[in-house]
């Protein structure tokens, strides 16, 4: 993966079901090629560009987003299963994440090579649905 800053290769670090880490979200695969502009559930009805924006401004803690699930496949990628969070983690620049480790690769299982190669690209950002941005 190349200059590696996250600690991932780090002696001792681990990506078995159930640990964690930290590691820059540059690192980090979404799983989709486009994503709902707004949050649901904690941060229902914000848009992703607005936490974004909160997070740069010092306004919003990016550990208030709380760790993102990850799994790593065969060829040592790191899925990531939350994508709005990574886009406005990726948005505001935030330099390292916590992340979990899951067992389900079904995500990145169901995507096509090509499509895996896009999302492959440290510097892809997913589409935004609606009113996100």
């Amino acid at each position: 993966m190349g200059n590696s800053t996250s600690h991932e290769n780090s002696p001792g670090s681990s990506s078995s079901p159930g640990s964690s880490s930290s590691v820059n979200p540059k690192e980090l695969r979404f799983t989709q090629t486009d994503i709902n502009g707004c949050f649901s559930k904690d941060h229902s009805g914000v848009s992703v560009s607005d936490v974004a924006a909160d997070i740069r401004a010092g306004k919003l803690d990016p550990s208030s987003l709380g760790p993102l699930d990850v799994h790593r496949d065969s060829d040592g990628d790191i899925w990531c299963h939350n994508n709005r969070r990574l886009w406005a983690l990726r948005q505001a620049d935030v330099p390292s994440v916590d992340v979990k480790y899951k067992n389900n690769d079904f995500k990145s299982r169901c995507l096509d090579d090509k499509t895996k190669d896009k999302l492959r690209d440290s510097n892809y950002l997913p589409k935004i649905r609606g009113s996100g941005v």
